[in-house]
């Protein structure tokens, strides 16, 4: 199941099978979110990214997915579970 959420864990071009990748790559308008500067990749870095829909946070975590693995990360060191539909109550929080 985990691997189903991370598909660039059987290769670097998995990323590029992601719909939201997809979608990001055939759009006529691209831009690079701030958010990827704001998140903190140092070792053991837990980043939790919440808010309103649709305003590109799902965007913005596969793009930073694919600049890790394009300066060299290791595969498998790049993990994103995304509760996507669930109350953060029903998750224990």
């Amino acid at each position: 199941m985990i691997e189903d959420f991370n598909p660039w864990w059987a290769s670097r071009e998995g990323v590029e099978e992601v719909e939201i990748y997809r979608r990001y790559a055939e759009s006529e308008v691209r831009w690079r979110p701030d958010l990827i500067d704001r998140l903190s990749l140092r070792p053991f870095s837990l980043n939790f990214v919440f808010g309103p829909r649709q305003v590109g946070k799902s965007t913005a975590l596969i793009l930073l997915v694919k600049e890790l693995l394009e300066r060299g990360a290791h595969l498998k060191s790049v993990f994103e579970q995304t509760p996507v539909g669930q109350h953060l109550q029903r998750l224990g929080w």
